[in-house]
C-alpha cells in the first residue's frame, strides 16, 4: 500500500494539523521496514510537530531501539529539542527505556542537557522510578547535582535503589532554595526507607534546618509519619531543636494530633517540661481516646 501510495506520487513529507508526517507515525509505532522505505522515498529525518519532536524522539519515546539506530544512522539529529527542552535522550529516560538510552548515549548524545523546565534525562528517569536508567545515566558521567532543587525533590520517591545510585556520586546535604534537604523531602513523605538510606550517607546531616527553621524530625512529625519518626531519631536526630515558630517536633506532632510521634520523641529524649510543650500536649490527651 505504501509503494503503491509513493508511486502515485504521495508526498511523503505531507504534515497533518499537529505536524507529524509518515515518518513520525511509522516510528512512533516502531515500524522499521516502513521507516526504511520512507527514508529511502527522502522523508526529511529531522522534520518537527507542532510540539517540536523529531521522528527520534517519537520512537525513543516508544522504546524502539531499531529505529532509533535507523533514524541516526539516516543522519537525525540526537541535539534536537522538542519545545519544552527535550532531547530524544530526555524522553526515552523519561520513559525508562534502557536500550534507547544506551543507543542515543553511543550517538553522542548530551547526558546533561537541561529542559525547559531544569530538569534532565536523571531527573526525569529518577522521578519516573526508573532505576536501571538512573544507573546508566550516572555510569555515562551524569551530574546528580545539576539544578539540584529539582533533584532533591526526585530523591524524596522512597525508591531505596535511586536514592543509593544518587549517593554514590551525589552531596545529600545539599539543600534548594527553600533550605530543604532530600532527607527533608522524604520525611515529609513519610518514606521511611529513603529516610534510612540517607541518614546513613556520610555527608548527611540530620540536624539541617529549612527555611522554616524545620528539621527532617519536625517535618515528619507534624505528619504523623512514625516509621520515618523513628528512623530519624535512632539516627540521632535531635528532638529539641525549635523552628521560627519556636516549636519543637513535640509541638508539631502535638498540634496536629499526631500522639504515636509524642510518644516516641519523649522516649527518645525530646523536652516536654516547659510551659509551652506541656500545653500543647495536654491539648492533645484531651483530644485523644487511648
Amino acid at each position: 500500500m505504501l509503494a503503491a501510495l509513493l508511486k502515485r506520487g504521495c508526498q511523503v513529507n505531507a504534515p497533518t494539523n499537529d505536524g507529524w508526517t509518515a515518518l513520525h507515525e511509522a516510528a512512533a509505532n516502531g515500524h522499521a521496514l516502513i521507516v526504511d522505505k520512507l527514508l529511502a522515498s527522502a522523508a526529511q529525518v529531522d522534520l518537527k510537530t507542532s510540539n517540536g519532536s523529531t521522528a527520534l524522539h517519537n520512537a525513543a519515546n516508544c522504546g524502539h531501539s531499531a529505529v532509533v539506530k535507523q533514524l541516526l544512522q539516516a543522519g537525525a539529529g540526537v541535539g534536537q529539542c522538542a519545545l519544552t527542552g527535550a532531547n530524544a535522550l530526555f524522553n526515552a529516560a523519561t520513559a525508562g527505556h534502557t536500550e534507547c538510552v544506551e543507543v542515543l548515549l553511543e550517538a553522542g548524545s548530551i547526558v546533561d542537557a537541561v529542559t525547559t523546565l531544569g530538569s534532565t534525562a536523571l531527573h526525569s528517569a529518577a522521578s519516573n522510578g526508573h532505576a536501571e536508567v538512573v544507573q546508566r545515566l550516572i555510569a555515562a558521567g551524569a551530574d546528580v547535582d545539576v539544578q539540584g532543587a529539582i533533584q532533591l525533590k526526585r530523591t524524596a520517591l522512597g525508591e531505596v535503589v535511586l536514592l543509593q545510585a544518587y549517593l554514590q556520586t551525589g552531596d545529600c546535604s545539599m539543600q534548594a532554595q527553600n533550605g530543604s534537604t532530600a532527607l527533608h523531602n522524604a520525611a515529609a513523605n513519610g518514606h521511611a526507607k529513603a529516610v534510612e538510606a540517607l541518614v546513613a550517607a556520610p555527608s548527611c546531616d540530620c540536624d539541617v534546618q529549612n527555611s522554616n527553621g524545620n528539621t527532617a524530625l519536625h517535618l515528619a512529625a507534624s505528619k504523623g509519619h512514625n516509621d520515618a519518626v523513628e528512623a530519624l531519631l535512632v539516627a540521632s536526630a535531635d528532638p529539641n531543636i525549635r523552628n521560627s515558630k519556636s516549636w519543637t517536633a513535640v509541638q508539631s506532632a502535638s498540634a496536629n494530633g499526631h500522639f504515636e510521634a509524642v510518644l516516641r520523641l519523649v522516649q527518645h529524649g525530646a523536652s516536654w517540661r516547659n510551659k509551652a510543650d506541656c500545653d500543647v500536649i495536654k491539648t492533645l490527651c484531651r483530644k485523644s481516646t487511648f
